[in-house]
């Protein structure tokens, strides 16, 4: 089983957030690929030091995560997500693909966006022994093949509308120039309104928000090295009208504007 050691995208302040924590995926087994993007794992060892806010400017998605004391499926975030780290721990998320989780919630996603739900919610008393199990476990190998075993038996059959949704917010993540609902329904052959439906069903928010959501992960990608030339072209380029209105979006979404969010991001402050 193959793993990676990388930086989340979204993580705000990345710099300081690599002195930290160690976040690393690992791949699910293989029948388990169209339901499941990755398993991830965030480790950090703060004894001794205050504890630490990290917040993430997530990815749509719903994802199932593990700790002592604290283990729950988490909807869609559309704020800013926090976590706060302190002493000693170690979280285990399951990040299920796009449109997936509608199977196994037996109902719309957008009914638990910015909410939470305990793992017996969906799983029943097999998710609590599944938390037992996994906080046993000796290493990070040994929680995903846990993971596998348990959710193998447990996937749905395939759903096309779901593989739908999946490949029109991939879409959107790769194409910078997706920037208008209108255009995304017309290349997915659908109306608006259907892909309004679609979007809520099994995104858990609508296509315009999705949008502006990837287009602040560029922003933030794009921003990583330094400020940009000009505000203006970038803002121009990831579908923004005027310069004004991507600062607006941007302070709301990362908290404070792009100029000072790079300025701290340089000096390892925030």
């Amino acid at each position: 089983m193959g793993g990676s050691f990388r930086t989340e995208p979204g993580i705000l302040y990345a710099n300081t957030a690599r002195e930290k924590f160690r976040y690393r995926t690992l791949e699910p087994a293989s029948e388990l690929a169209p339901f499941v993007e990755n398993y991830w794992t965030v480790s950090w060892d703060l004894r001794g030091e205050p504890p630490f806010t990290q917040r993430v400017l997530t990815r749509p998605g719903v994802n199932m995560t593990f700790k002592a004391g604290r283990s729950r499926i988490a909807g869609l975030t559309t704020g800013r997500f926090a976590e706060v780290l302190e002493g000693r721990h170690r979280v285990f998320g399951v990040r299920f693909r796009t449109g997936s989780f509608r199977a196994f919630l037996g109902a719309p996603v957008a009914g638990i966006t910015d909410r939470f739900l305990g793992v017996p919610e969906v799983f029943g008393e097999r998710g609590q022994a599944l938390e037992d199990a996994l906080l046993r476990a000796p290493d990070e190998e040994g929680m995903a093949a846990i993971m596998d075993r348990f959710l193998g038996p447990l996937a749905p059959r395939r759903d096309r509308l779901a593989d739908v949704a999946g490949e029109i917010v991939a879409a959107i993540a790769a194409d910078r120039s997706l920037v208008r609902v209108s255009d995304l329904a017309a290349g997915a052959g659908m109306g608006p309104r259907r892909l309004q439906r679609l979007f809520h069903e099994y995104v858990g928010a609508g296509p315009k928000w999705v949008i502006r959501r990837y287009r602040m992960q560029e922003a933030l990608a794009r921003t990583a090295g330094g400020e940009p030339e000009s505000w203006g072209e970038l803002a121009a380029e990831l579908g923004y009208a005027d310069q004004a209105h991507f600062i607006r979006d941007f302070t709301a979404s990362v908290g404070t504007p792009p100029s000072r969010y790079v300025r701290l991001l340089a000096q390892g402050e925030r």
